[in-house]
Protein backbone atom coordinates (compact mmCIF):
# COMPACT_ATOMS: atom_id res chain seq x y z
CA UNK A 1 0.00 0.00 0.00
CA UNK A 2 1.32 3.35 -0.52
CA UNK A 3 -0.23 6.41 1.03
CA UNK A 4 -1.68 9.34 -1.16
CA UNK A 5 0.92 11.90 -0.03
CA UNK A 6 3.58 10.08 -2.07
CA UNK A 7 1.97 9.87 -5.32
CA UNK A 8 1.15 13.32 -5.18
CA UNK A 9 4.61 14.65 -4.08
CA UNK A 10 5.99 12.41 -7.26
CA UNK A 11 3.17 14.65 -9.58
CA UNK A 12 3.94 17.45 -7.86
CA UNK A 13 7.89 17.13 -8.23
CA UNK A 14 7.59 16.70 -12.28
CA UNK A 15 5.74 19.19 -12.23
CA UNK A 16 8.10 21.76 -10.98
CA UNK A 17 11.29 20.03 -12.72
CA UNK A 18 8.95 20.40 -16.29
CA UNK A 19 8.02 23.68 -15.81
CA UNK A 20 11.31 25.09 -13.52
CA UNK A 21 12.32 28.11 -16.10
CA UNK A 22 8.84 30.04 -15.76
CA UNK A 23 8.84 29.01 -12.17
CA UNK A 24 12.23 30.60 -11.17
CA UNK A 25 10.87 33.46 -13.21
CA UNK A 26 8.15 33.68 -11.55
CA UNK A 27 9.96 33.98 -8.12
CA UNK A 28 12.21 36.65 -9.15
CA UNK A 29 9.02 38.95 -9.96
CA UNK A 30 8.11 38.25 -6.47
CA UNK A 31 10.91 39.12 -5.16
CA UNK A 32 11.05 42.17 -6.80
CA UNK A 33 9.18 43.66 -3.90
CA UNK A 34 8.64 47.41 -5.44
CA UNK A 35 6.14 45.56 -8.20
CA UNK A 36 2.76 44.79 -9.21
CA UNK A 37 3.91 41.22 -7.72
CA UNK A 38 5.55 41.46 -4.51
CA UNK A 39 2.42 39.73 -3.26
CA UNK A 40 3.36 36.83 -4.58
CA UNK A 41 5.27 34.91 -1.88
CA UNK A 42 2.54 35.80 0.58
CA UNK A 43 0.36 34.49 -2.01
CA UNK A 44 2.10 31.13 -2.07
CA UNK A 45 2.24 30.49 2.26
CA UNK A 46 -1.51 31.26 1.62
CA UNK A 47 -2.38 29.00 -0.70
CA UNK A 48 0.20 25.92 0.98
CA UNK A 49 -2.23 26.79 4.03
CA UNK A 50 -5.24 26.24 2.42
CA UNK A 51 -4.29 23.04 0.84
CA UNK A 52 -2.87 21.54 3.61
CA UNK A 53 -6.36 22.70 5.86
CA UNK A 54 -8.25 21.09 2.79
CA UNK A 55 -6.06 17.98 2.54
CA UNK A 56 -7.25 17.51 6.83
CA UNK A 57 -10.09 18.29 6.31
CA UNK A 58 -10.85 15.31 3.85
CA UNK A 59 -7.66 13.16 3.02
CA UNK A 60 -8.01 12.49 -0.42
CA UNK A 61 -7.53 9.18 -2.75
CA UNK A 62 -4.53 8.40 -5.25
CA UNK A 63 -6.05 6.07 -8.09
CA UNK A 64 -5.59 6.32 -12.00
CA UNK A 65 -8.43 8.71 -14.01
CA UNK A 66 -6.54 8.04 -17.43
CA UNK A 67 -9.65 10.23 -18.75
CA UNK A 68 -7.81 13.42 -18.09
CA UNK A 69 -4.80 12.39 -20.02
CA UNK A 70 -5.79 13.76 -23.05
CA UNK A 71 -6.58 17.14 -21.87
CA UNK A 72 -3.51 17.59 -19.76
CA UNK A 73 -2.01 16.23 -23.18
CA UNK A 74 -3.49 19.39 -24.68
CA UNK A 75 -2.60 21.59 -22.30
CA UNK A 76 1.35 20.40 -22.06
CA UNK A 77 1.16 20.97 -26.14
CA UNK A 78 -0.29 24.02 -26.09
CA UNK A 79 2.41 24.81 -23.39
CA UNK A 80 5.36 23.47 -25.06
CA UNK A 81 4.23 25.58 -28.08
CA UNK A 82 3.85 28.92 -26.05
CA UNK A 83 7.87 28.27 -24.92
CA UNK A 84 9.16 27.67 -28.38
CA UNK A 85 7.39 30.29 -29.33
CA UNK A 86 8.66 32.29 -25.98
CA UNK A 87 5.32 33.42 -25.23
CA UNK A 88 5.45 33.15 -21.38
CA UNK A 89 2.14 34.73 -20.75
CA UNK A 90 0.53 31.44 -21.75
CA UNK A 91 3.08 29.38 -20.29
CA UNK A 92 2.24 31.34 -17.04
CA UNK A 93 -1.65 30.77 -17.74
CA UNK A 94 -1.44 27.34 -17.95
CA UNK A 95 0.44 26.82 -14.83
CA UNK A 96 -2.22 26.39 -12.57
CA UNK A 97 -5.05 24.35 -15.64
CA UNK A 98 -2.02 22.01 -16.03
CA UNK A 99 -1.12 21.52 -12.21
CA UNK A 100 -5.23 20.57 -11.45
CA UNK A 101 -5.72 18.27 -14.56
CA UNK A 102 -2.93 16.47 -13.36
CA UNK A 103 -4.36 16.17 -9.55
CA UNK A 104 -7.58 15.34 -11.22
CA UNK A 105 -5.54 12.59 -13.36
CA UNK A 106 -4.40 10.62 -10.27
CA UNK A 107 -7.39 11.59 -7.56
CA UNK A 108 -10.51 12.03 -10.11
CA UNK A 109 -12.74 15.15 -10.04
CA UNK A 110 -14.20 15.90 -6.89
CA UNK A 111 -10.85 15.99 -5.10
CA UNK A 112 -9.65 18.68 -7.92
CA UNK A 113 -12.99 20.50 -7.58
CA UNK A 114 -12.04 21.19 -3.35
CA UNK A 115 -8.38 22.10 -4.20
CA UNK A 116 -9.44 24.34 -7.28
CA UNK A 117 -9.80 27.59 -5.04
CA UNK A 118 -6.35 26.60 -2.75
CA UNK A 119 -4.28 26.20 -5.67
CA UNK A 120 -6.37 28.42 -8.23
CA UNK A 121 -5.75 31.99 -5.81
CA UNK A 122 -2.06 31.47 -6.76
CA UNK A 123 -3.27 33.00 -10.46
CA UNK A 124 -3.91 36.48 -8.55
CA UNK A 125 0.39 36.47 -8.30
CA UNK A 126 0.85 35.39 -12.12
CA UNK A 127 2.80 37.95 -13.98
CA UNK A 128 0.29 37.00 -17.17
CA UNK A 129 -1.87 39.94 -15.56
CA UNK A 130 0.25 42.55 -17.11
CA UNK A 131 -1.38 42.20 -20.33
CA UNK A 132 -4.27 43.78 -18.65
CA UNK A 133 -2.14 46.91 -17.27
CA UNK A 134 -2.85 48.85 -20.74
CA UNK A 135 -6.22 48.20 -21.54
CA UNK A 136 -6.91 49.33 -17.79
CA UNK A 137 -4.42 52.29 -18.34
CA UNK A 138 -6.58 53.61 -21.57
CA UNK A 139 -10.10 53.06 -18.98
CA UNK A 140 -8.56 55.29 -16.58
CA UNK A 141 -7.70 57.63 -19.07
CA UNK A 142 -11.33 57.18 -20.36
CA UNK A 143 -12.93 57.56 -17.28
CA UNK A 144 -10.86 60.43 -16.47
CA UNK A 145 -11.71 62.88 -19.32
CA UNK A 146 -15.55 62.25 -17.72
CA UNK A 147 -14.95 63.25 -14.12
CA UNK A 148 -12.50 66.36 -15.99
CA UNK A 149 -15.62 67.34 -17.97
CA UNK A 150 -17.61 67.51 -14.90
CA UNK A 151 -15.15 69.49 -13.46
CA UNK A 152 -14.55 72.42 -16.77
CA UNK A 153 -11.05 71.25 -16.51
CA UNK A 154 -9.46 72.43 -20.04
CA UNK A 155 -7.22 69.25 -21.36
CA UNK A 156 -6.32 67.44 -24.11
CA UNK A 157 -6.37 63.41 -23.96
CA UNK A 158 -3.88 61.59 -26.55
CA UNK A 159 -3.70 57.98 -25.85
CA UNK A 160 -2.56 57.90 -22.30
CA UNK A 161 -1.28 61.25 -22.02
CA UNK A 162 -3.59 63.70 -20.16
CA UNK A 163 -1.90 67.45 -21.12
CA UNK A 164 -2.93 70.58 -18.76
CA UNK A 165 -2.63 73.24 -21.50
CA UNK A 166 -0.09 76.17 -20.18
CA UNK A 167 0.76 73.53 -16.82
CA UNK A 168 1.89 70.45 -17.55
CA UNK A 169 1.10 67.27 -18.93
CA UNK A 170 0.50 63.69 -16.94
CA UNK A 171 0.89 60.06 -18.40
CA UNK A 172 -1.38 57.16 -16.97
CA UNK A 173 1.84 54.65 -16.73
CA UNK A 174 1.72 51.03 -15.68
CA UNK A 175 1.37 51.99 -12.36
CA UNK A 176 -1.33 54.31 -12.44
CA UNK A 177 -3.72 51.32 -14.13
CA UNK A 178 -4.49 50.12 -10.75
CA UNK A 179 -3.20 46.81 -11.66
CA UNK A 180 -1.47 46.58 -7.99
CA UNK A 181 -4.98 47.38 -6.25
CA UNK A 182 -6.95 45.14 -8.26
CA UNK A 183 -4.84 41.82 -7.98
CA UNK A 184 -4.69 42.46 -4.53
CA UNK A 185 -8.63 42.76 -4.62
CA UNK A 186 -9.39 39.99 -5.73
CA UNK A 187 -6.72 38.11 -3.96
CA UNK A 188 -8.47 39.17 -0.56
CA UNK A 189 -12.15 38.06 -2.27
CA UNK A 190 -11.20 34.84 -3.18
CA UNK A 191 -8.96 33.90 0.11
CA UNK A 192 -12.39 35.10 2.35
CA UNK A 193 -14.48 33.80 0.30
CA UNK A 194 -12.45 30.17 0.52
CA UNK A 195 -12.50 30.58 4.25
CA UNK A 196 -15.47 31.90 5.33
CA UNK A 197 -18.41 30.52 2.61
CA UNK A 198 -19.83 27.35 1.04
CA UNK A 199 -22.81 29.20 -1.07
CA UNK A 200 -21.00 30.32 -4.74
CA UNK A 201 -23.35 32.88 -5.21
CA UNK A 202 -22.08 34.90 -2.26
CA UNK A 203 -17.90 34.09 -3.33
CA UNK A 204 -19.01 35.80 -7.10
CA UNK A 205 -20.75 38.47 -5.32
CA UNK A 206 -17.70 39.31 -3.17
CA UNK A 207 -15.63 38.92 -5.74
CA UNK A 208 -17.21 41.56 -8.25
CA UNK A 209 -17.51 44.26 -5.63
CA UNK A 210 -14.07 43.58 -4.83
CA UNK A 211 -13.13 44.34 -8.51
CA UNK A 212 -15.58 47.18 -8.94
CA UNK A 213 -14.29 49.00 -5.69
CA UNK A 214 -10.09 48.62 -6.81
CA UNK A 215 -11.25 49.80 -10.37
CA UNK A 216 -13.14 52.76 -8.76
CA UNK A 217 -10.88 53.40 -6.25
CA UNK A 218 -8.15 53.70 -8.71
CA UNK A 219 -10.10 56.10 -11.19
CA UNK A 220 -10.25 58.55 -7.84
CA UNK A 221 -6.84 58.67 -7.21
CA UNK A 222 -5.71 59.32 -10.62
CA UNK A 223 -8.57 62.21 -10.77
CA UNK A 224 -7.59 63.74 -7.63
CA UNK A 225 -3.79 63.85 -8.65
CA UNK A 226 -4.80 65.17 -11.84
CA UNK A 227 -7.05 68.02 -10.37
CA UNK A 228 -4.50 69.00 -7.26
CA UNK A 229 -1.83 68.97 -10.14
CA UNK A 230 -4.12 71.79 -11.87
CA UNK A 231 -5.03 73.48 -9.27
CA UNK A 232 -1.57 74.25 -7.74
CA UNK A 233 0.26 74.24 -11.54
CA UNK A 234 1.82 70.91 -10.40
CA UNK A 235 3.52 72.03 -7.23
CA UNK A 236 1.49 69.65 -4.89
CA UNK A 237 3.62 66.51 -3.62
CA UNK A 238 1.10 64.37 -5.06
CA UNK A 239 2.42 64.97 -8.73
CA UNK A 240 5.77 63.22 -7.43
CA UNK A 241 4.92 61.02 -4.86
CA UNK A 242 1.33 59.60 -4.73
CA UNK A 243 2.02 56.00 -3.68
CA UNK A 244 1.23 56.00 -0.20
CA UNK A 245 -2.17 58.41 -1.59
CA UNK A 246 -3.09 55.34 -3.32
CA UNK A 247 -2.74 52.96 -0.41
CA UNK A 248 -4.65 55.15 1.63
CA UNK A 249 -7.56 55.26 -0.60
CA UNK A 250 -6.84 51.66 -1.18
CA UNK A 251 -7.08 50.00 2.71
CA UNK A 252 -10.61 53.06 2.71
CA UNK A 253 -12.30 51.04 -0.16
CA UNK A 254 -11.47 47.73 2.08
CA UNK A 255 -14.02 48.85 4.35
CA UNK A 256 -17.20 48.33 2.61
CA UNK A 257 -15.54 45.48 1.16
CA UNK A 258 -15.90 43.67 4.42
CA UNK A 259 -18.73 45.02 5.66
CA UNK A 260 -20.24 43.13 3.18
CA UNK A 261 -18.35 40.10 3.40
CA UNK A 262 -19.54 40.08 7.02
CA UNK A 263 -22.72 40.06 6.11
CA UNK A 264 -22.39 37.43 3.29
CA UNK A 265 -21.08 35.06 5.94
CA UNK A 266 -24.70 35.48 7.85
CA UNK A 267 -25.98 34.00 4.78
CA UNK A 268 -27.34 30.03 4.48
CA UNK A 269 -23.90 27.86 4.22
CA UNK A 270 -24.30 24.83 1.25
CA UNK A 271 -21.97 21.96 1.10
CA UNK A 272 -19.76 21.62 -2.27
CA UNK A 273 -20.01 18.16 -4.10
CA UNK A 274 -18.36 15.45 -2.59
CA UNK A 275 -15.79 12.88 -3.78
CA UNK A 276 -17.92 9.79 -2.79
CA UNK A 277 -21.72 9.34 -1.76
CA UNK A 278 -20.86 9.64 1.81
CA UNK A 279 -18.27 12.51 1.45
CA UNK A 280 -14.77 10.65 2.86
CA UNK A 281 -12.10 8.91 0.86
CA UNK A 282 -9.55 6.66 2.00
CA UNK A 283 -6.34 7.34 2.90
CA UNK A 284 -4.70 4.42 1.68
CA UNK A 285 -4.75 3.28 -2.13
CA UNK A 286 -3.40 0.09 -3.97
CA UNK A 287 0.08 0.35 -4.94
CA UNK A 288 -0.40 -0.72 -8.72
CA UNK A 289 -2.93 1.93 -9.79
CA UNK A 290 -0.81 4.38 -7.49
CA UNK A 291 2.74 3.73 -9.32
CA UNK A 292 1.03 3.68 -12.94
CA UNK A 293 -0.60 6.79 -12.23
CA UNK A 294 2.30 8.52 -10.66
CA UNK A 295 4.98 7.32 -13.48
CA UNK A 296 2.38 8.20 -16.04
CA UNK A 297 1.03 11.80 -15.14
CA UNK A 298 4.99 12.25 -13.96
CA UNK A 299 6.37 11.39 -17.30
CA UNK A 300 3.78 14.25 -19.28
CA UNK A 301 4.37 16.48 -16.58
CA UNK A 302 8.33 16.28 -17.67
CA UNK A 303 7.67 16.22 -21.15
CA UNK A 304 8.10 20.43 -21.42
CA UNK A 305 11.76 19.35 -20.76
CA UNK A 306 12.44 18.59 -23.88
CA UNK A 307 11.87 22.30 -25.52
CA UNK A 308 14.90 23.33 -24.98
CA UNK A 309 16.65 20.81 -27.21
CA UNK A 310 14.45 21.77 -29.89
CA UNK A 311 15.61 25.11 -29.33
CA UNK A 312 19.07 24.70 -30.09
CA UNK A 313 21.92 26.13 -28.66
CA UNK A 314 24.11 28.26 -30.98
CA UNK A 315 27.14 30.27 -29.56
CA UNK A 316 26.86 34.13 -30.57
CA UNK A 317 29.16 35.65 -33.04
CA UNK A 318 31.48 37.93 -31.55
CA UNK A 319 31.54 40.15 -34.67
CA UNK A 320 29.08 40.76 -37.19
CA UNK A 321 28.78 43.16 -39.71
CA UNK A 322 26.91 43.95 -43.34
CA UNK A 323 27.56 46.75 -45.66
CA UNK A 324 24.05 48.40 -46.51
CA UNK A 325 24.56 50.66 -49.73
CA UNK A 326 21.92 53.49 -50.71
CA UNK A 327 21.02 55.20 -53.24
CA UNK A 328 23.38 57.73 -55.31
CA UNK A 329 21.82 60.73 -54.33
CA UNK A 330 22.31 59.89 -51.00
CA UNK A 331 25.61 60.80 -49.06
CA UNK A 332 26.56 58.36 -46.18
CA UNK A 333 26.11 60.45 -43.03
CA UNK A 334 28.60 58.84 -40.26
CA UNK A 335 27.17 60.25 -36.77
CA UNK A 336 24.29 59.47 -34.69
CA UNK A 337 21.58 62.53 -34.28
CA UNK A 338 19.03 62.71 -31.50
CA UNK A 339 16.43 63.40 -33.65
CA UNK A 340 16.67 60.04 -35.64
CA UNK A 341 13.95 57.69 -35.41
CA UNK A 342 15.38 54.15 -33.85
CA UNK A 343 13.48 51.15 -32.99
CA UNK A 344 12.88 50.63 -29.03
CA UNK A 345 14.78 47.62 -28.25
CA UNK A 346 16.72 45.93 -25.86
CA UNK A 347 18.67 42.33 -25.65
CA UNK A 348 19.92 41.99 -29.52
CA UNK A 349 23.04 40.55 -30.33
CA UNK A 350 23.60 42.70 -32.84
CA UNK A 351 22.37 45.97 -33.90
CA UNK A 352 23.76 47.31 -37.39
CA UNK A 353 22.90 50.76 -38.29
CA UNK A 354 23.66 53.19 -41.04
CA UNK A 355 22.06 56.83 -41.87
CA UNK A 356 22.25 58.54 -44.99
CA UNK A 357 21.20 62.32 -45.89
CA UNK A 358 19.64 63.71 -49.15
CA UNK A 359 22.33 65.37 -50.83
CA UNK A 360 22.01 68.71 -52.62
CA UNK A 361 23.73 71.89 -54.28
CA UNK A 362 23.06 74.05 -51.06
CA UNK A 363 24.06 71.60 -48.88
CA UNK A 364 27.07 73.97 -47.82
CA UNK A 365 25.05 76.61 -46.87
CA UNK A 366 22.39 75.23 -44.73
CA UNK A 367 21.24 71.41 -42.82
CA UNK A 368 20.07 68.83 -45.06
CA UNK A 369 16.33 68.65 -45.17
CA UNK A 370 15.94 65.24 -45.28
CA UNK A 371 17.61 61.79 -43.49
CA UNK A 372 17.04 58.25 -44.01
CA UNK A 373 18.49 55.59 -41.55
CA UNK A 374 18.46 51.34 -42.22
CA UNK A 375 18.55 49.46 -38.38
CA UNK A 376 19.05 46.00 -38.59
CA UNK A 377 18.83 44.29 -35.02
CA UNK A 378 19.44 40.70 -34.79
CA UNK A 379 18.92 38.11 -32.11
CA UNK A 380 21.58 34.85 -32.84
CA UNK A 381 19.67 32.81 -29.96
CA UNK A 382 16.56 33.69 -27.84
CA UNK A 383 15.79 32.96 -24.43
CA UNK A 384 13.02 34.72 -22.33
CA UNK A 385 13.96 38.10 -21.78
CA UNK A 386 15.88 38.13 -24.71
CA UNK A 387 14.21 37.58 -27.47
CA UNK A 388 12.77 39.29 -30.78
CA UNK A 389 8.74 39.62 -30.26
CA UNK A 390 8.33 40.54 -26.95
CA UNK A 391 6.07 43.06 -24.83
CA UNK A 392 9.70 45.04 -24.22
CA UNK A 393 10.55 45.92 -27.36
CA UNK A 394 8.97 48.78 -29.15
CA UNK A 395 8.45 49.93 -32.95
CA UNK A 396 8.05 53.22 -32.05
CA UNK A 397 9.46 55.01 -28.78
CA UNK A 398 6.23 56.55 -28.02
CA UNK A 399 7.04 59.67 -25.81
CA UNK A 400 8.83 60.84 -28.43
CA UNK A 401 6.83 59.68 -31.55
CA UNK A 402 3.30 59.73 -32.28
CA UNK A 403 1.87 56.95 -34.23
CA UNK A 404 -0.63 58.75 -36.73
CA UNK A 405 -1.52 55.41 -38.78
CA UNK A 406 0.14 52.57 -40.28
CA UNK A 407 -0.28 50.88 -44.04
CA UNK A 408 1.61 47.30 -45.66
CA UNK A 409 4.48 47.48 -48.42
CA UNK A 410 5.18 44.36 -50.86
CA UNK A 411 9.20 44.19 -51.10
CA UNK A 412 10.24 41.78 -53.47
CA UNK A 413 7.01 40.21 -52.96
CA UNK A 414 7.26 39.76 -49.50
CA UNK A 415 4.20 42.15 -47.59
CA UNK A 416 5.96 43.88 -44.81
CA UNK A 417 4.64 47.15 -42.72
CA UNK A 418 5.06 50.75 -42.57
CA UNK A 419 3.99 53.13 -39.95
CA UNK A 420 3.29 57.08 -40.45
CA UNK A 421 4.91 59.07 -37.23
CA UNK A 422 5.39 62.34 -36.26
CA UNK A 423 7.75 64.09 -34.36
CA UNK A 424 6.08 65.45 -30.51
CA UNK A 425 9.03 68.18 -30.64
CA UNK A 426 8.83 69.44 -34.07
CA UNK A 427 5.96 67.88 -35.69
CA UNK A 428 7.87 67.36 -38.80
CA UNK A 429 6.47 63.43 -39.92
CA UNK A 430 8.57 60.19 -40.36
CA UNK A 431 7.67 56.69 -42.10
CA UNK A 432 9.13 53.67 -41.02
CA UNK A 433 8.61 50.51 -43.06
CA UNK A 434 9.69 47.38 -41.33
CA UNK A 435 9.49 43.67 -41.15
CA UNK A 436 10.96 40.69 -39.41
CA UNK A 437 13.21 37.91 -41.06
CA UNK A 438 13.22 35.03 -38.89
CA UNK A 439 15.14 31.42 -39.75
CA UNK A 440 15.17 32.44 -43.56
CA UNK A 441 11.84 34.02 -44.13
CA UNK A 442 9.69 36.93 -43.67
CA UNK A 443 6.80 37.93 -41.44
CA UNK A 444 5.53 41.54 -41.71
CA UNK A 445 3.69 41.68 -38.07
CA UNK A 446 4.42 40.07 -34.77
CA UNK A 447 2.16 37.56 -34.82
CA UNK A 448 3.62 36.03 -38.16
CA UNK A 449 7.25 36.50 -36.48
CA UNK A 450 6.04 34.48 -33.51
CA UNK A 451 5.07 31.69 -35.84
CA UNK A 452 8.10 31.57 -37.72
CA UNK A 453 9.93 30.58 -34.58
CA UNK A 454 7.71 27.41 -34.60
CA UNK A 455 9.81 26.57 -38.08
CA UNK A 456 13.13 27.62 -36.56
CA UNK A 457 12.47 24.70 -34.18
CA UNK A 458 12.32 22.37 -37.13
CA UNK A 459 14.77 23.81 -39.89
CA UNK A 460 17.57 24.52 -36.88
CA UNK A 461 18.57 28.10 -38.02
CA UNK A 462 17.68 30.42 -35.10
CA UNK A 463 18.54 33.56 -36.06
CA UNK A 464 15.81 36.20 -36.06
CA UNK A 465 16.08 40.01 -37.29
CA UNK A 466 14.05 43.30 -37.01
CA UNK A 467 14.81 44.83 -40.88
CA UNK A 468 13.67 48.51 -40.75
CA UNK A 469 13.89 51.48 -42.38
CA UNK A 470 13.03 55.48 -42.22
CA UNK A 471 12.83 58.52 -43.57
CA UNK A 472 12.54 61.96 -41.98
CA UNK A 473 11.53 65.26 -44.17
CA UNK A 474 10.09 68.41 -44.09
CA UNK A 475 9.78 69.39 -47.87
CA UNK A 476 8.85 65.60 -49.50
CA UNK A 477 7.04 62.69 -49.71
CA UNK A 478 8.58 60.36 -46.66
CA UNK A 479 6.89 57.45 -47.42
CA UNK A 480 7.59 57.08 -51.45
CA UNK A 481 10.53 57.66 -50.00
CA UNK A 482 10.50 54.44 -47.24
CA UNK A 483 9.21 52.34 -49.87
CA UNK A 484 12.29 52.94 -51.91
CA UNK A 485 14.95 52.59 -49.43
CA UNK A 486 12.91 49.20 -48.54
CA UNK A 487 12.85 47.95 -51.58
CA UNK A 488 16.94 48.57 -51.79
CA UNK A 489 17.81 47.35 -47.68
CA UNK A 490 15.66 44.62 -47.46
CA UNK A 491 17.69 42.34 -50.04
CA UNK A 492 20.69 43.81 -48.92
CA UNK A 493 19.66 42.46 -45.27
CA UNK A 494 18.40 39.62 -46.24
CA UNK A 495 21.41 38.29 -48.54
CA UNK A 496 23.76 39.38 -45.39
CA UNK A 497 22.25 37.22 -42.97
CA UNK A 498 21.88 34.12 -45.34
CA UNK A 499 25.44 34.13 -45.32
CA UNK A 500 25.96 34.63 -41.89
CA UNK A 501 23.85 32.11 -40.51
CA UNK A 502 22.34 29.83 -43.18
CA UNK A 503 25.25 27.59 -42.98
CA UNK A 504 25.48 27.55 -39.01
CA UNK A 505 24.09 24.28 -37.47
CA UNK A 506 20.70 24.46 -35.44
Amino acid sequence: MIRTASVFAIVVGAFVVGTWPVLAKIGRRWLAFDEAYSHGLMMFAVALYLVVRTWRSRPPAAGFYPVWLLPLALIIGTYVIAALLYVEAVQQFLLIPMLLVAIAAISGFATTWRLLLPIGVLVFALPFWDYTAYPLQLITTQINEIFLGLWDIEFEIEGVLVFLPGIGAFEVTHSCSGLRYLLIAMSLATIYSELNYRLWRNRIILFSVAVVLALVTNWIRVFVIIYMGYITEMETSLVRDHEFFGWVLFAVALIPLFTLAGRLERGNIEEGPQGTENGRQPLLVYSHRAVVAGIVVGLFLLSPVSVYALRGGNEVTQNFSMSLEGSEDWAPLFQRMAGFWEPDYTGEDHHNRKAWFLASEDQIEQMPKAYSAAHVLTYETQSPGKELISDRNRIVDTERWFPQDNFSVTVDGHSLSGLRLKDRRTGEPAVVVYGYYVSGMWAGDPFGAKLLQLYAAINGRQDASLVAVSVQCSDCDPETRAREWAEQIMPQAQRALDVQFEAKPG
